[in-house]
């Protein structure tokens, strides 16, 4: 779901911003089979551990002068292996990166904040949802940018799959 207002410009109405962009996910979660309380009171928020902040720099721009989704992809999967590597305390490897959708464009100046939270963790690899969460330089409209689960794998120095250590 693409929102023509940007984080950085001033909707008309942000509740019905996001009143729409909740009728969303209930939409999709109904789709996948999932249940979801259905309230009217639901408010948008990052889930999981702030992992990185990065401005949006004009370096990352497409021919239109917005940020183009491969940086905001390449930060998602830095968050991510950020994250990852706490987890394993050494070194990782991404394996996979799920499909995302981009819900609302990112301008030059954008500050965006990567969350990231532990879906599943076996024995050498932990898959992590990543929340990318846009918020003007003045400190104003937080907006859901995107979201991606990052499969990724602990690795010797050797580069050879290892065993991730256990919390005693």
């Amino acid at each position: 779901m693409w929102s023509i207002v940007s984080p950085c410009q001033q909707a008309p109405d942000s509740d019905s911003w996001q009143a729409a962009h909740i009728h969303n996910i209930f939409a999709e979660s109904e789709r996948k089979g999932v249940n979801m309380p259905k309230t009217d009171d639901l408010i948008l928020e990052p889930q999981g551990e702030l992992t990185l902040q990065r401005p949006a720099l004009s370096d990352a721009t497409n021919m239109f002068g917005d940020v183009y989704g491969g940086w905001v992809t390449s930060q998602v999967v830095l968050a991510a292996e950020m994250r990852a590597a706490q987890i394993a305390r050494g070194r990782i490897a991404t394996v996979s990166v799920s499909s995302m959708q981009f819900m609302s464009p990112v301008l030059v100046g954008t500050v965006l904040s990567f969350y990231t939270r532990v879906v599943d963790q076996g024995h050498s690899s932990a898959r992590l949802l990543v929340e990318a969460w846009g918020r003007c330089p003045n400190g104003s409209d937080l907006r859901k940018v995107t979201e991606a689960e990052v499969v990724l794998v602990a690795i010797d120095p050797a580069g050879h799959i290892r065993r991730l250590p256990r919390d005693e």
